[in-house]
């Protein structure tokens, strides 16, 4: 949610600024100063600027979502493996019970037919 507010209100900015420069373009064709032109291609220059560096913030976002995602795909895959050892685990811990159990049984019978 937050990345989507933070998106929304860049892409707000990004009209605002595009308005600005329209209306800048607009006042220079009716203006005779010279100092019009100069405002106009400085902001230009300011807007494209702004533009190349939330592009390299998006870039950076992007690799960023994509290391988490692979970072918790990891860590998924790490706790379903340990899960699945544990419970191979579990399973050779209650067989070496049954046949401790079988070993304690067959070791009293055979002490009782010596008897």
């Amino acid at each position: 949610q937050e990345a989507k507010k933070k998106e929304e209100q860049l892409g707000l900015r990004e009209e605002q600024r595009a308005q600005i420069l329209k209306q800048m373009e607009q006042k220079s064709s009716t203006s005779t100063s010279e100092d019009v032109p100069k405002a106009q291609a400085f902001f230009k220059m300011f807007f494209q600027q702004q533009q190349e560096e939330r592009k390299a913030v998006e870039v950076q976002d992007k690799r960023q979502a994509s290391a988490r995602e692979q970072v918790s795909e990891s860590l998924q895959q790490r706790k379903s493996d340990a899960k699945k050892a544990a419970e191979e685990a579990e399973a050779i811990a209650k067989r070496i019970e049954e046949l401790a159990k079988q070993a304690r049984a067959a070791a009293d019978e055979a002490k009782r037919q010596a008897a």
